[in-house]
C-alpha cells in the first residue's frame, strides 16, 4: 500500500493487528479494499508514509519495542516517536510522518489516539522546535534576473539554449526549477 522509494529493498512491513475484522473472511476482498484506498492516495503521499512508517519502525527497533506492540501503538510509543525527532526534522515533516502511523493504523482497523491533549502538546512541541530548519524565504526571481541571463547566454549554444528554455518556462509558468529539472 506504502511505498518507500530508497536505495533500500526493504520497505515498511506490515504488521497484523488482531481485531481486524475479515471483510467477508475473504483475503481477496481485503486486497481490493485496500487497492481502492491506494487509488485514493498520490504517490508522493505513499511515498511520504512509506517513508514514516519506515522511520516509526526503526524508532520501535532503537527502543526495543516488541512488533505486537507497535499496532495499535500506545499514546506514549507515539509521543516518544515524536520526542525522539524533535528538534532534528521539522514540525512539517514530524506531522507528515505522524498521518502516516495514523493511516496506517486506519488500513489496519486498529484504534488511533486522537483525543490525546499530550500528543497534541507534542506536535505542537515538535513544530516549535523544528522551526529552525524551515529554510529562509528566497527573493523571487524578476525579469532584471531573466535580462542578466539572457545577455550572458550564447543562444547558438545548445546546453545554453536548453538552460534557457527552462528557465523561461520556470518563470513564465510561475514553476520551480525543481518541478522541471532531474
Amino acid at each position: 500500500m506504502f511505498e518507500l522509494k530508497t536505495e533500500s529493498t526493504l520497505g515498511p512491513r506490515p504488521i497484523p493487528y488482531n481485531n481486524v475484522p475479515l471483510i467477508s473472511g475473504n483475503i481477496h476482498s481485503i486486497s481490493l479494499s485496500q487497492r481502492a484506498v491506494s487509488a485514493g492516495l498520490a504517490d508522493s503521499t505513499k511515498t511520504s508514509y512509506g517513508a514514516g512508517i519506515l522511520r516509526f519502525n526503526q524508532f520501535c527497533d532503537l527502543m526495543g519495542v516488541a512488533e505486537t506492540l507497535r499496532m495499535p501503538a500506545d499514546k506514549t510509543l507515539i509521543i516518544g516517536f515524536v520526542g525522539h525527532h524533535m528538534g532534528s526534522k521539522s514540525g512539517s515533516c514530524i506531522k507528515s510522518w505522524l498521518s502516516a502511523i495514523q493511516a496506517w493504523h486506519a488500513l489496519a482497523g486498529a484504534p488511533w489516539p486522537t483525543d490525546s491533549k499530550l500528543l497534541k502538546l507534542a506536535r505542537k512541541g515538535a513544530r516549535i522546535a523544528g522551526t529552525h530548519l524551515k529554510r529562509p524565504q528566497r527573493n523571487p526571481i524578476t525579469l532584471a534576473h531573466l535580462l542578466a541571463l539572457y545577455s550572458a547566454i550564447d543562444l547558438s549554444n545548445s546546453f545554453h539554449s536548453a538552460v534557457w528554455a527552462v528557465v523561461c518556462v520556470a518563470f513564465w509558468g510561475c514553476r520551480r526549477l525543481g518541478e522541471l529539472t532531474v
